[in-house]
């Protein structure tokens, strides 16, 4: 089927629709007589039994007539034409080609049904924006920092993202998509139900974690900068984001896929916590469990100063920590230690393929560094051995000899060094 007879069909499609309205109007209008017929001059209470069946059965006709005439009458006005997307933008978007712009952004082959053309659909920040096109489709909504009168219920897109729009005052309930972000709006409380991948509440007045999943269906929930202060120890989430806040405590046996509480009050990591991946940056946790496992840790500007070696992590960050030493054995695949003091690469550690130590104490390369990635960019290297295989190296070539240099890029001729990418960012906030 061609595009021009699709549309035709559905034009046509639409006509008949308008004219249902009109023939509800006359089957009702047949009904009615039919009952007014039955009843003549008599009471409900004088009819038959026979005659009362009838009219009740024609009366519930009725009813549904109605609805389908409601629904479709509502169908109707909740569909916009192309020209009313140009007014929008135009008006409210505040666009001096608004016809070009909605042409780029909105794709109007089948012209009953638009449809967003990019998955992100963005719609420019401005408090002049009080509406979402009603109707229109897609993956991704972001209305950011515009001035929505309420959140936008009539449009159909998988997620929904109205950041700072400080006029919306509650999210609507059952509602059911893969991402709703209201963080910085009016909104300060939970729908009663709803079915959500991810919710972001971020910076409301939130002060507790909802744990009745029957109707709080939430995967993942986002409360930074929130008064939240607890973790009840039924929160069945696969992740909890909870920086900038006054929470103090995580719970024992707590088990969780993603925990954020960096910036929190968090001191202790408890022994006995499940988790994949724990984020703890700039907090006063101290202390490394011993034999504590996980797939991803972060602890970056925390007050811990040694390394527990004990531990099974595969991605560690402690930079801007006072950690000095690398213990032997440490299983972590990952290690990241900028800004450190740490002064030395260890050898032979076959766990350890990545090593980050960008602004640290390390001034020497020794013989037998095995990595896939080695990042010093911001150490001013004085050695560096012959005797490495690196897959790729982070450097900073203008705080280094010429004789540095030259050597490394002759590794680099000789395999022995893959990539060499050059990092001057790190130097410059070392030095700052």
């Amino acid at each position: 089927m061609t595009l021009d007879n699709m549309t035709m069909q559905r034009f046509e499609q639409s006509l008949e629709s308008e004219q249902s309205g009109l023939n509800y109007q006359e089957e009702i209008a047949n009904s009615q007589t039919r009952i007014d017929n039955i009843r003549g001059e008599r009471e409900f209470e004088e009819l038959n039994a026979k005659e009362r069946a009838g009219i009740l059965e024609l009366m519930n006709q009725i009813e549904t007539l109605q609805q389908k005439q409601l629904m479709e009458k509502k169908d109707r006005e909740q569909r916009w034409i192309r020209e009313m997307f140009i007014d929008w933008a135009r008006d409210e978007v505040g666009k001096k080609d608004p016809e070009t712009w909605i042409d780029k952004k909105i794709d109007f082959s089948d012209p009953f049904e638009p449809k967003a053309k990019d998955d992100y659909f963005r719609i420019p920040g401005s408090k002049s924006v009080k509406r979402v096109p009603m109707g229109l489709r897609g993956k991704i909504l972001a209305a950011i920092n515009c001035d929505l009168d309420t959140f936008p219920v009539d449009c159909e897109f998988e997620s929904i993202l109205v950041v700072g729009n400080g006029r919306i005052t509650e999210i609507p309930n059952d509602l059911k998509k893969k991402r709703i972000d209201v963080s910085d709006t009016g909104v300060n409380s939970y729908p009663q139900s709803i079915t959500c991948n991810e919710l972001l509440m971020n910076g409301s007045t939130v002060d507790y974690i909802p744990t009745d999943k029957s109707t709080f269906r939430v995967k993942r929930l986002n409360l930074n900068k929130t008064s939240v202060t607890d973790i009840p120890q039924d929160a069945d989430y696969e992740g909890l984001s909870l920086t900038f806040t006054d929470v103090e405590i995580i719970p024992d046996n707590f088990s969780i896929k993603v925990l954020n509480l960096s910036k929190s009050k968090v001191k202790v990591i408890p022994p006995d916590l499940n988790c994949e991946e724990l984020h703890l940056s700039g907090t006063d946790v101290e202390v490394i469990p011993h034999g504590f496992e996980c797939d991803e840790l972060t602890l970056s500007d925390s007050k811990v100063k040694v390394i527990t070696p004990d531990i099974e992590i595969n991605f560690l960050d402690l930079d801007e920590t006072d950690v000095r030493k690398i213990p032997d054995g440490l299983k972590c695949t990952s290690l990241s230690l900028d800004m450190t003091p740490v002064d030395t690469i260890p050898v032979g550690n076959t766990f350890i393929k990545d090593l980050f130590l960008s602004g640290s104490q390390v001034k020497k390369v020794p013989a037998g560094v095995r990595l896939d990635a080695l990042r010093i960019g911001g150490c001013e290297i004085e050695e560096f051995s012959e005797d490495v295989k690196i897959g790729e190296l982070w450097i900073n070539e203008k705080i280094i000899s010429d004789e540095i240099y030259g050597k490394i890029l002759r590794l680099q001729k000789a395999g022995k060094i893959g990539e060499i990418i050059l990092d001057h960012d790190t130097y410059e906030r070392t030095n700052a």
